[in-house]
């Protein structure tokens, strides 16, 4: 076989297992929106709200409309104008916000939107503020500002309203090039300063308890970032090259080695994502791995403590440098392509607590030539789809504890591995 039609032939398989994911997403999506919206008309509002909102978080339109309703009339979840103008916005972006979001989001600008010396706020049921994007005539953001010093309380009307939240996407594409944020603020929303390719530092308060997904992701000029003592919030930037200040400045990155501080207890959405580190300590203190956290990462060496008991959807997805890899016994779930794509990955140690593995959580690994698997009752496993796809399954030896390799040779996904051995 000459190598032009070797290349075509890898080229089409390729293709077509990129197709067969994508395939799979898409349906997954579209049974879950069907199942969610079914309990949203049958009025079980606590049961279809997660659905919904793992519908729209994996893409499906419709669902993202009617996620931000269910935001804007408490449906299944606490009322939050913030996120129905988010969620309705990524509808819109669409195509699909229906004439019942419209005339709630139309509601929602009239009469809880304000304006005061140029910055657009919220007013929130409980009487604070929250920044955002947008006014009541169209969509806004503060492309032409440069500098934004957000106030800890305004007077509008006659009445003081005190400003505690940063919304989501409230200032990402601006040009802003500094911000100040208040003590009076406690949480700071998903892709807040997204893609702000001009902000230079940035000082969190003490009073932040909570950063969003991606709030500063694609901030490319962020070189420091000053985090008030005692402030357990963390979320880092999808670019690596900042210098974070702790109470111990023991985080830096923006190098090749990372550390994260003691007080941290989840690493957020993309905190590291496509970041150039090549090796991170993660602390004891860290309990969960968040969604694309270390997606595309340049990590050659990982190691998971044993208090994460969650591993996110493509929290490792890409990391192609990594070749060993030791999953602790604490960890219960491991998410949606996990650690799919690790071309590496030579070696895989995966723990007792492991009590569900997402579609894909480990596809695509293709030069794996052993897994040491400790789960003792593999029945109890809740396997997703694929969980080994494209793993090279006769060529890879996979150790079961005594007494389990019949278990194993009969079980869905694991009767696939032709070479079991107990250890």
């Amino acid at each position: 076989m000459n190598k032009t039609l070797i290349i075509n032939t890898l080229i089409v398989f390729l293709l077509a297992v990129t197709s067969d994911l994508v395939g799979h997403a898409q349906n997954d999506a579209q049974a879950i929106a069907e199942r969610a919206y079914e309990l949203l008309v049958a009025k079980d509002y606590d049961a279809a709200f997660p659905l919904m909102r793992k519908a729209a978080e994996m893409g499906d339109c419709v669902s993202k409309g009617n996620l931000g309703t269910m935001y804007y009339k408490g449906l299944g979840t606490a009322v939050n104008y913030d996120y129905a103008l988010k969620w309705w916005n990524d509808a819109e972006k669409g195509g699909c916000n229906n004439e019942v979001t419209k005339k709630y989001l139309d509601e929602l600008l009239t009469t809880k939107v304000i304006v005061v010396d140029n910055i657009h706020y919220i007013i929130n049921d409980d009487n604070t503020l929250t920044v955002t994007f947008t006014d009541k005539n169209s969509s806004f953001n503060y492309k032409e500002l440069d500098e934004a010093i957000i106030p800890e309380r305004v007077t509008y009307n006659g009445n003081w309203y005190a400003v505690t939240s940063i919304g989501s996407n409230a200032f990402n594409y601006s040009d802003l090039t500094s911000v100040t944020i208040p003590n009076s603020v406690t949480s700071i929303g998903d892709e807040a300063f997204c893609d702000c390719d001009k902000l230079v530092t940035l000082s969190i308060p003490s009073s932040v308890k909570h950063i969003g997904e991606g709030a500063f992701s694609s901030c490319s000029a962020l070189t420091s970032i000053v985090v008030a003592k005692d402030n357990s919030a963390y979320d880092s930037r999808e670019n690596c090259n900042a210098i974070i200040e702790t109470a111990t400045n023991t985080l830096l990155t923006g190098c090749q080695n990372s550390f994260i501080p003691n007080s941290v207890t989840a690493i957020g959405y993309g905190a590291f994502d496509h970041s150039p580190i090549k090796t991170i300590f993660i602390p004891n203190s860290v309990k969960t791995i968040g969604k694309y956290a270390f997606y595309g990462s340049s990590l050659t060496s990982l190691s998971i403590p044993n208090s994460v008991t969650a591993i996110g959807d493509n929290a490792f997805t890409s990391c192609f440098g990594i070749e060993s890899l030791v999953i602790p016994n604490s960890v219960t779930s491991i998410g949606y392509q996990a650690f799919s794509d690790i071309n590496g990955l030579r070696k895989l140690t995966i723990g007792s607590g492991v009590t569900k593995m997402g579609n894909w959580a480990f596809s695509k690994c293709s030069y794996i030539r052993e897994i040491k698997c400790l789960i003792s009752d593999v029945s109890k496993v809740e396997m997703g789809t694929g969980v080994f796809y494209g793993c090279p399954t006769s060529a890879c030896v996979l150790r079961v504890p005594k007494g389990t390799a019949n278990a194993y040779a009969n079980a869905e996904q694991w009767k696939d591995f032709t070479k079991i051995i107990e250890q």
